[in-house]
């Protein structure tokens, strides 16, 4: 009986949860003690200061104001009056990341910025996504992060454009996992949601599922993945997402993960594939309306379809944007990394223009139209008509030489019975040019070459900057930033760039008339040009600096970030976390085979993956035989497999131990935060409904009054 009870499972899931509420209650303690000790303050403490702040909020207040900060990664909506709204996002000074929740207008024509100071505005956030659905603007997602701490989201919030009030949806159904650095699309009653990233601590997540939201019911519905053998795209987040509404077709292309291939040394990975997914089977049989109720259709007949790549396509990329204008797909900027030892990047950025026409499956790439002056250009056409009448006045008068010298030549020639005369062959055509493909990979190679000449930009002093940001006649490469259509004008506004491999967050915005294309118009210039050098700076204070610094501006990022972190459109990371990162990459923490699970035993461990021990006992003998061995002359009993493995899998064990444990202490934290985050919430939602039964009893008793 002794030994049934130490085995018994429900004893063993509450012996785990006693251990990891051990763990979560000590990495609680050493965490607060860390931060303040750092003079940081932990993400219950900054949230609750915001929760305070918005139960201050007695009305929605809406005031004229500069333009915003610089930033990347927030949303920029085009609403139906001509204005764009404009929520969240993040900026990172080289120190330290500020994430936003704040919401404007901006009045493009009148270059006029509100700023609208709503209640119950949703907790900051950056790599979101936002669309307009009649009257309303629906964000999900997202993340929040400082240098050492972070969560994502999972929450759907509704902005309600005639009172600028937030509400935060309740709805049913399948949700989708937090996550940020994913794409949303509205298609008639639906926003269909692609893709996306999650990092925990010990695992970095990439998505490929898929989600609608039904904006009628209020129901969230995970699409069942695709049979096996099914062809889909592999997980991404920050790729491109767009719909082609007239034939109801939806398109993903590219984006960015990390696969970790045996063999491979390539870890980072931009795609440069593109899908397509027909929605017509959800549309009702006999017309244009789509069914309304989720559950009367059959989401199993949607099916992916791989898109082939035809023309001038863009080179693999991620932190694109996009937008569509009639039947063609958009695509702007972005950046390619190129990973060199020890996971070093290269980057490429981007400032290119790219188009897919929907309509024929094509590819362009858009530049800009040579525009000639209107009077040289009227020279030109009146030339061009003089020369056609001289050409046909001489024509008309050469005309009866002509036909007398014809028929002279067709007298001396011998006409041979049965036969005909044989036609002149015609001059050699031109030499051929390259073919397409030829072609293609060239240009491909150019734009790399003049990518990377972007990316490594120098810029020494604010007079460099002023010259670069404050002369520039297009928007320069960039990531990360939002790309809308008003009317016939494609707008890029922010986004991050890069000078002496300091990122630099932007705040100029740029438009280009499509059908025109004659210039880049600078709608605005920022306030890139005003940069500062550290070593100007230092000058300035009288302070030390490195003679590294120099060539550095105000903004120089933190050497443990990774630059990978830019790339799904998350928040940046450093401090505590980059070294996780670093030990999750050098330990392989994300191989589920290798690695124990929070809370796992040894033996629980080597029970789980035994098979996987049994291989590496196996191949180590066989190699070992290889070579000649004397170890391996006789075979391997199965007992014998069993005692190497364990042996294996407890070396692999005690090398881990020390990372897992801190792992799991941060990983009950991030999770303490986000169910206190939820909790909040839904606690903001009871106090919110205790206000208005008051306001309502209040009324009461005045119209008693009355």
């Amino acid at each position: 009986m002794g030994k049934k009870d130490k085995k018994d499972p429900a004893k063993k899931e509450a012996k785990k949860a006693r251990q990891a509420a051990k763990q979560q209650k000590t990495s609680q303690k050493r965490t607060k003690k860390e931060l303040k000790e750092s003079g940081e303050k932990d993400i219950e403490s900054i949230l609750a200061e915001y929760s305070a702040k918005e139960a201050k909020k007695m009305a929605v207040a809406v005031t004229v104001v500069p333009q915003p900060s610089r930033r990347a990664n927030f949303s920029m909506t085009p609403l139906p009056n001509g204005e764009m709204l404009m929520f969240g996002g993040e900026f990172f000074d080289g120190e330290t990341t500020t994430v936003y929740n704040d919401l404007f207008k901006w009045n493009v024509d009148k270059n006029e910025w509100r700023q609208i100071e709503s209640l119950n505005t949703p907790p900051p956030r950056c790599s979101h996504q936002a669309v307009l659905y009649q009257d309303k603007v629906y964000v999900f997602g997202g993340e929040y992060g400082t240098l050492d701490q972070f969560y994502h989201y999972r929450d759907l919030w509704e902005l309600d454009l005639k009172t600028n009030t937030w509400r935060e949806v309740e709805a049913t159904g399948d949700w989708p996992t937090a996550r940020s650095g994913h794409r949303m699309v509205l298609w008639r009653n639906y926003i269909i949601l692609f893709g996306g990233f999650y990092e925990a601590m010990r695992d970095v997540k990439w998505y490929n599922d898929l989600y609608f939201f039904s904006l009628q019911e209020r129901r969230w519905v995970a699409v069942p993945p695709p049979r096996q053998n099914s062809a889909q795209p592999k997980p991404r987040s920050g790729h491109m997402m767009f719909l082609h509404s007239t034939d109801d077709v939806m398109y993903v292309y590219g984006g960015f993960a990390k696969e970790k291939t045996p063999g491979a040394k390539k870890e980072h990975i931009e795609h440069e594939d593109m899908w397509s997914m027909s929605l017509k089977p959800l549309v009702q049989a006999k017309g244009a309306a789509a069914a309304t109720s989720t559950a009367a259709l059959d989401w199993s007949k949607l099916a992916w379809q791989r898109v082939s790549k035809k023309g001038e396509y863009p080179t693999a990329r991620c932190g694109a944007v996009a937008a569509v204008f009639k039947n063609k797909a958009l695509i702007f900027g972005g950046v390619f990394d190129e990973e060199g030892p020890r996971h070093a990047l290269l980057s490429s950025f981007f400032n290119d223009l790219f188009a897919f026409d929907m309509d024929r499956k094509r590819w362009y790439q858009l530049g800009l139209k040579q525009v000639k002056d209107k009077a040289k250009l009227q020279e030109e056409r009146n030339a061009k008509k003089l020369q056609r009448k001289q050409a046909a006045a001489v024509a008309l008068a050469a005309a009866p030489a002509l036909k007398d010298a014809a028929i002279a030549v067709e007298e001396t020639l011998p006409e041979a019975p049965g036969s005909s005369v044989a036609a002149a062959p015609l001059a050699a055509p031109p030499s051929a040019p390259a073919a397409p493909v030829a072609l293609h990979k060239a240009s491909r190679q150019a734009a790399h070459a003049s990518a990377t000449a972007v990316g490594g930009l120098v810029l020494r002093s604010a007079e460099d900057f002023a010259r670069y940001f404050g002369a520039a006649v297009e928007p320069c490469a960039r990531i990360h930033a939002c790309a809308m259509m008003r009317g016939a004008s494609l707008v890029i506004y922010g986004g991050v760039t890069e000078a002496n491999d300091v990122e630099i967050t932007l705040d100029d915005c740029w438009a280009l008339d499509i059908n025109k294309r004659d210039s880049w118009r600078r709608v605005l210039s920022g306030t890139m040009h005003t940069l500062e050098s550290r070593k100007e700076r230092a000058d300035e204070g009288g302070g030390d600096r490195d003679e590294a610094d120099d060539q550095e501006p105000v903004e120089r990022a933190a050497v443990a970030a990774p630059a990978a972190s830019r790339r799904h459109g998350g928040a940046r990371h450093g401090g505590r976390r980059a070294d996780l990162d670093e030990l999750r990459d050098q330990l392989s923490l994300t191989d589920s085979e290798r690695t124990p699970l929070a809370g796992e035993s040894l033996r629980d461990f080597y029970a789980r993956t035994q098979v996987y021990w049994a291989t590496q006992v196996l191949q180590q003998w066989q190699e070992a035989q290889a070579n000649g061995s004397a170890a391996a002359e006789e075979a391997l009993s199965e007992k014998e497999i069993k005692r190497q493995g364990f042996a294996l899998a407890g070396e692999r064990y005690e090398e881990l131990l020390p990372t897992l444990n801190q792992l799991n202490e941060l990983e009950a934290e991030q999770q303490e935060d986000e169910d206190r985050h939820r909790g909040r919430a839904a606690g903001g939602k009871g106090k919110e409904k205790e206000a208005k039964d008051k306001s309502h009893k209040d009324k009461d008793a005045k119209k008693k009054k009355k």
